[in-house]
């Protein structure tokens, strides 16, 4: 039981200090992280699980969200993230940072802090009217968020920052992983 304890008390301690502190290589974060701040070549995974008030990425570090639950993230200083997952209060971008999304549970603001920042949603259906972006996830599933610059009005007009690509359909995908075999087949009876 007392090896058990420290054992627990070690795990906690790293954890803890990992949240507080800068990282600085690949790391997977599924566990409750008050402030979590990335630099450099970092590349972290936020799984199911993780708890995070403020993730912070600079210095060309890299996020990827399948899970959990973040209330900011902010990504400057040319960072990339990839969402396909999870729920997200804020995505802030600034400087010439990216983010992919695929799909998010609840997302409520996606704000862009500099006209070099982007973002690329991936979506079918797409629509923006007065600050609102909503459309359909690749997996059916219906959203609606703010997506504006930082400072400017809502407007009728989606910000320049934005990407929409289009979901591709699985009619097409199936036809694709049907069809080429198929041509491969015939090739190889034509060389015989």
């Amino acid at each position: 039981m007392y090896l058990h304890t420290i054992l627990n008390s070690r795990i906690l301690f790293a954890a803890m200090a990992l949240a507080c502190s800068p990282l600085s290589s690949a790391v997977d974060i599924n566990y409750y992280a008050p402030f979590v701040d990335t630099f450099g070549a970092t590349n972290t995974n936020v799984l199911p699980g993780a708890d995070i008030a403020h993730f912070d990425a600079h210095d060309t570090s890299s996020v990827q969200v399948t899970g959990g639950s973040i209330s900011f993230l902010n990504l400057g200083d040319s960072s990339t993230g990839k969402v396909v997952g999870g729920d997200i209060s804020w995505v802030n971008l600034y400087d010439t940072s990216s983010v992919r999304i695929t799909y998010v549970q609840s997302l409520s603001w996606l704000v862009f802090g500099s006209p070099d920042s982007r973002a690329e949603i991936v979506a079918n259906n797409v629509s923006y009217a007065s600050g609102y972006l909503s459309g359909v996830w690749g997996n059916g599933m219906g959203f609606s968020f703010w997506a504006i610059s930082e400072g400017a009005y809502p407007s009728e007009i989606m910000p320049a920052n934005i990407t929409i690509t289009p979901v591709p359909e699985a009619n097409s995908l199936w036809l694709l992983a049907v069809g080429l075999p198929l041509v491969a087949a015939a090739v190889r009876r034509r060389q015989v």
